[in-house]
């Protein structure tokens, strides 16, 4: 079967990944629709890809690979001497296309090739933030810890599969001001305008712990106190194992 003239192979590549910035998840989007969308039949689908969703599937996650948060970052990061400037960029590349990532986040949550592209891009984030960090004369184990909370926290911004508190321990507590001055100095660590989600940090169970957590976006401050009081409670019965019915405790520790 030749492929239909119509439209291209890569045209059926570019209008699918750009259905990621409109939240429509690929592993769950129906075909039918892209068929529509893309006003052709499904004889033109396959005949463009013979492997049918998944051939698709790999070029979309191809895609995004090569205009992810991490791509490039190894060529234009060594060319930022201070290492805070650095980690404003890694904040303003995680947080550039939100909402299409967050699309993608969901998809990795049911589907394996989408999982390790999202857990790659992350490692490589991960291994910069750890890099300026350190460079800002953090110790190894702080430095893990806040590399890891900033990719959380560029996550935590949109819809998360399971949402609740996260608690990051931290050797010096100072260490999370520190972090969160390098960031707000530049006014990154707003809430991103298309979001619907933003993130929300209290102190955890412990003098050396925080609690991440997400809420709706524009909530008054009463609601906010009522929240982190909630994630606050959260923490202390994951600290003592004390859990609710079906909330397991959620610790994340460096490296972790």
């Amino acid at each position: 079967m030749s492929p239909n003239t119509k439209v291209s192979r890569q045209q059926w590549i570019d209008t699918s990944f750009g259905l990621l910035a409109e939240g429509r998840d690929p592993g769950i989007e129906p075909l039918s629709n892209l068929w529509e969308l893309m006003g052709v039949t499904k004889g033109s689908f396959y005949a463009h890809f013979p492997g049918g969703r998944h051939e698709l599937h790999r070029e979309i996650i191809t895609k995004w690979l090569q205009d992810s948060p991490a791509a490039n970052l190894s060529t234009v990061l060594p060319t930022v001497r201070d290492p805070a400037d650095r980690l404003r960029l890694l904040w303003a590349q995680l947080t550039k296309n939100g909402r299409r990532d967050d699309t993608m986040r969901r998809w990795a949550t049911h589907d394996a090739a989408a999982g390790d592209a999202v857990g790659a891009v992350d490692a490589e984030i991960i291994q910069h933030a750890n890099q300026a960090l350190g460079d800002l004369g953090f110790a190894g184990d702080e430095a893990a810890v806040m590399a890891a909370f900033l990719v959380s926290a560029a996550a935590g911004v949109y819809r998360t599969p399971e949402p609740k508190p996260r608690r990051y321990r931290l050797a010096n507590p100072a260490a999370f001001e520190t972090l969160l001055a390098v960031l707000t100095r530049a006014e990154l660590m707003q809430v991103l305008a298309d979001g619907d989600q933003e993130v929300e940090v209290t102190a955890g169970a412990a003098p050396d712990e925080v609690v991440l957590f997400t809420i709706a976006k524009g909530l008054p401050p009463a609601a906010r106190r009522d929240l982190a009081a909630r994630a606050q409670k959260f923490a202390r019965q994951a600290a003592t194992g004390d859990q609710p019915p079906g909330r397991p405790a959620s610790r994340r520790r460096a490296g972790a």
